[in-house]
């Protein structure tokens, strides 16, 4: 059992991993409760299209910040499949 496989059996929140360029190479399957997307629907994708409009240039901003492991979570909306928005803490 791979570590993905291992955590995702045990945690009610969504996991997401991004290269970096920004682009998705994991997502657990809880996703699709979340946001309605399948996850196989989300790998390959930029994460930032997910964004709302709005909250995109205040996460590239504090991005390396979070990479760097210097903040601790962040709030920003998200697009569900039904085109709303959800509201997350990452």
């Amino acid at each position: 059992m791979d570590l993905h496989a291992l955590l995702d059996g045990h945690l009610l929140h969504a996991r997401c991993a991004v290269d970096q360029d920004g682009v998705i190479s994991y997502v657990s399957p809880i996703i699709q409760a979340y946001t309605g997307f399948h996850p196989d629907a989300c790998v390959g994708r930029p994460f930032i299209d997910l964004v709302y409009p709005d909250d995109r240039t205040h996460l590239q901003k504090i991005y390396p910040k979070i990479v760097a492991g210097h903040l601790k979570s962040t709030e920003y909306r998200i697009r569900h499949k039904r085109h709303h928005f959800c509201w997350v803490k990452a």
